[in-house]
């Protein structure tokens, strides 16, 4: 791979574990200074919240602004709000309200930079290395969220919130330095230059003409679909691991923590596994073997009352979430103009962040009505029907990257 997506890398990755550090020492700091599950819960949806009310202006910001100049502005003032934290905190004039003001202003810059991220990634690699690169981003994110939580401990036994607070923001301006040092292998789309005032205005009909290009490629539609139900039916699987482990497979604490690492371990494992594989012929054929593989590893998690078979079975289940995650952005990135790629994974992000709250709360429902092993079943089943669905629609069987023009006007 190149340079350029080497310190794209590095850059992903030191922003990554920092933000692991500041989960941690957010939720500790919060609940040990009120000692309320309602605000950590408040402070959580207030950033889902955003990010979905966000998602389709901030993709359009992405495709109105030079990506690169975006996502070094991101970093820079995300940094400068942690520091105002860490001052704030060290002055002793932090309450848990002003961070939720600011963790809701971070989540709103943090919705520009992401789907910048994706919709900037063709530039850096080229078309021909997508799909590795995708698995390279999915290797350092989740390896982040494994270090980062461990970090962020570490760091509150040692020096208390203020010092994770302050790692973080070192962190982002250190993203920003190393990001500012990428050179992209391909020349970035050029983009008329535009006053403040101009980009503003322009948000809106951008955002709509992401719609629009979205409405016209079927395959883009489906995929949008497809991501936003696979969404919401592994809610189940990531919040449920404490209920399996303690009524079913009557275990403790230290099982249920050794199973929570095992599904991020999974993702990593099939992001390293996916470049290594020959170049597939239909790539959404990949994606859709993927679903189906995921959706029976998960049937078998719901049936089984053994804990190495649940072990294994989460594995298989976070080897293939990450089979079709990196195989379903090549192909948005792939068919998406470039002038639109930002607004489309905006689209993508509102869709996927505002059904999660929703899945949360069926969930809740359906488990008190019918119990953790249907719950699970019920979306195992969800997920081989998707599956299925896709097998029947001639746009994945006879799927062909369809390569996006680099070049789109502005």
């Amino acid at each position: 791979m190149s340079r350029a997506y080497l310190k794209l890398l590095l850059a992903y990755g030191v922003s990554v574990v920092g933000d692991g550090v500041y989960k941690v020492v957010l939720m500790w700091w919060v609940y040990k200074s009120t000692g309320s599950v309602a605000l950590l819960t408040a402070i959580a949806g207030s950033i889902a919240l955003t990010n979905t009310a966000l998602g389709l202006i901030s993709g359009a910001i992405a495709d109105l602004v030079e990506r690169k100049r975006l996502m070094i502005a991101a970093d820079v003032i995300r940094g400068i709000l942690f520091i105002l934290i860490t001052i704030q905190f060290s002055a002793g004039r932090l309450t848990p309200y002003h961070v939720m003001a600011y963790s809701v202003v971070i989540a709103a810059v943090t919705s520009v930079y992401n789907p910048a991220l994706m919709a900037w990634l063709p530039e850096i690699v080229g078309p021909d290395s997508l799909v590795k690169a995708n698995s390279g981003l999915q290797v350092v994110q989740n390896t982040g969220w494994l270090i980062g939580p461990a970090v962020g401990g570490a760091i509150m036994s040692v020096g208390g919130a203020h010092l994770g607070f302050a790692f973080n923001g070192l962190s982002f301006w250190l993203s920003a330095l190393i990001i500012a040092s990428v050179v992209p292998v391909s020349a970035p789309m050029e983009r008329p230059s535009h006053s403040l005032s101009k980009v503003v205005s322009r948000i809106l009909p951008k955002a709509r003409d992401g719609l629009v290009a979205a409405k016209a490629d079927l395959m883009i539609t489906y995929l949008l679909g497809m991501t936003s139900v696979l969404n919401l039916l592994t809610v189940p699987i990531m919040y449920l691991l404490p209920v399996v482990v303690q009524d079913t497979y009557r275990l403790g604490a230290s099982y249920y923590g050794i199973l929570e690492s095992v599904l991020p371990i999974g993702v990593v494992l099939g992001s390293l596994i996916i470049p290594r594989l020959p170049p597939a012929k239909n790539q959404a054929m990949l994606a859709v073997a993927a679903i189906m593989v995921l959706g029976v590893s998960y049937m078998v998690f719901a049936l089984s009352a053994i804990y190495w078979v649940g072990l294994v079975m989460l594995l298989v289940v976070g080897t293939q979430m990450a089979v079709a995650s990196a195989v379903g952005r090549t192909i948005f990135q792939e068919r998406v103009p470039a002038d639109r790629r930002g607004t489309v994974f905006g689209l993508m992000n509102l869709l996927t962040s505002g059904l999660q709250p929703l899945g949360l709360a069926v969930m809740g429902i359906m488990t008190k009505a019918l119990g953790v092993t249907w719950v699970l079943m019920g979306a195992a089943c969800g997920l081989i029907l998707v599956a299925g669905i896709a097998l029947c629609l001639p746009a994945f069987r006879n799927y062909t990257a369809a390569r996006a023009n680099e070049r789109a006007p502005v």
